[in-house]
């Protein structure tokens, strides 16, 4: 009978999985009319000296650029200019009228840019020929990027529903991360476990919610859905500033060393961090940015603690063979793909700052998930 029912509840979970999984991919007949046209808009920018305009990597002068583009009624005539943004405070004009502007206030606290956003340009009715103008200014100072990307006229409401979609299928895995690290928590009071399994419980809830932040608020759907995008550029940095105590915390748990002094050194470096953000920010000195170099120098040497805990865990005995085998993929496996993007980040200038580090984490869940079980 327990066999019976555990084949209906797998068979059951596979079915809804591919019922909401394939609800985004197989669209409904229908015989209404549907304006699915796009043009592309990516093209066709020129600056004011007539020279061709990337607005991928668009070239400042004084933090303030102007680039613009004809456009025909007949090619755009009921189509939004649609696009995201990052680090580009700009506003918009169609024949040297402003259409839409948009100036971000930031809080101190927020630092100098918002981030990602996205956006839905409503072109005004026109004759004929008309030019389109952006006047762009770097947010940043020339220390990030700040352009426009992922340009297309297209129905605002197809482009947003297309939007909404890539947000979920993106954002899914890292909602099941967050679930499943508050889950592990919950479990590590309810269930009655010694001391140490509860630590051990606690400690990877924690890390995987904070992975999981980390890596989703890299992207520009959660400021979109929030309505607030430097808040969510805010959590992004502040989240990389806590993967190294939650860490270090967890490799201790789970080689039996909690008392090792390395975890007490992690734990203040990463509080001096916080506050030295804090103090810079609030006073104007620094930015999130420039303070990057900080945090990353922290997570190396969080690598390098973790490293030698597991070592030492694998020389003294402290987990058995099977446990090491298990903490040494997930480990090798996430800080393998945490290494790798780091390195294209400061070598290749990457700017998808986690892309290894999404599937290097969802890796590291499922293995220890199955472990701790």
């Amino acid at each position: 009978m327990k066999k019976t029912i555990w084949i209906g509840n797998i068979i059951i979970t596979v079915l809804i999985l591919l019922l909401t999984f394939s609800s985004f991919s197989i669209p409904m007949p229908v015989t209404r009319q549907i304006n699915d046209y796009s043009v592309e808009g990516e093209s066709g920018w020129q600056y004011a000296d007539g020279s061709d305009a990337d607005l991928t990597d668009l070239h400042y002068v004084g933090n303030e650029t102007h680039v613009s583009k004809s456009i025909r009624a007949d090619s755009i005539e009921a189509l939004t200019m649609c696009f995201d943004t990052a680090n580009v405070a700009f506003t918009v004009y169609l024949n040297n009228e402003p259409i839409y502007d948009y100036h971000p206030k930031l809080l101190k606290i927020y630092g100098e840019s918002y981030g990602l956003d996205y956006h839905a340009v409503t072109i005004p009715y026109f004759m004929g020929g008309a030019e389109l103008r952006i006047r762009a200014e770097d947010l940043s100072g020339g220390t990030m990027w700040a352009g426009f990307r992922n340009i297309v006229f297209e129905n605002g409401a197809n482009n947003l529903l297309h939007s909404m979609k890539s947000a979920f299928l993106n954002g899914f895995h890292s909602f099941l991360i967050f679930s499943f690290g508050v889950l592990t928590i919950l479990l590590g009071f309810i269930l009655k476990l010694n001391e140490e399994r509860k630590l051990e419980f606690f400690s990877l809830g924690t890390l995987s919610i904070v992975l999981c932040m980390w890596t989703i608020t890299n992207r520009y759907y959660p400021g979109m859905l929030l309505g607030n995008p430097a808040y969510i550029r805010m959590i992004n940095y502040i989240s990389l500033m806590l993967i190294p105590v939650c860490g270090i915390t967890l490799v201790a748990c789970l080689t039996k060393q909690t008392r090792s002094r390395f975890v007490p050194i992690i734990m203040g470096l990463t509080f001096f961090n916080l506050l030295l953000h804090l103090v810079m920010l609030i006073t104007g000195l620094a930015e999130y940015h420039d303070l990057l170099f900080v945090s990353h120098i922290i997570l190396a040497l969080g690598v390098v603690f973790v490293c030698i805990l597991i070592v030492h865990g694998i020389r003294h005995r402290t987990m058995q063979e099977r446990d090491q085998l298990v903490i040494l993929s997930a480990f090798l496996i996430l800080m393998g793909c945490g290494v790798t993007d780091l390195l294209l980040y400061y070598i290749k200038h990457s700017r998808d700052a986690v892309s290894l580090a999404r599937f290097g984490l969802l890796a590291f869940v499922i293995i220890l998930g199955v472990y701790e079980i």
